[in-house]
């Protein structure tokens, strides 16, 4: 998910330079990213708890890093869309 982030932060100043004045294309790579992300998160909270839940076998450890990352991913996102409905309210 951090690749994801600094992937897209790289790619804004390539996207500003091909298409000065067009924010089209800078919303459509926020709205992949953005689905990338939850898809991403959802996976590893999914998978995370499934492995929190199994008996016996390994140290659960990773399972709990794994769920915790993806769930402050999943709330960041929705941090983020409550944030853009604000703005679109005010503005």
């Amino acid at each position: 998910m951090v690749l994801l982030g600094v992937l897209v932060t790289l790619l804004y100043p390539l996207i500003f330079i091909s298409q000065p004045m067009s924010t089209g294309v800078v919303v459509v790579v926020q709205t992949g990213s953005g689905i990338l992300t939850a898809l991403v998160a959802l996976v590893a909270v999914v998978t995370g708890t499934i492995a929190l839940l199994k008996r016996g076998g390994a140290s659960k450890t990773l399972a709990a890093a794994g769920t915790a990352l993806g769930g402050a991913a999943i709330v960041q996102l929705l941090a983020g869309l409550v944030q853009s409905g604000l703005f679109q309210l005010v503005v």
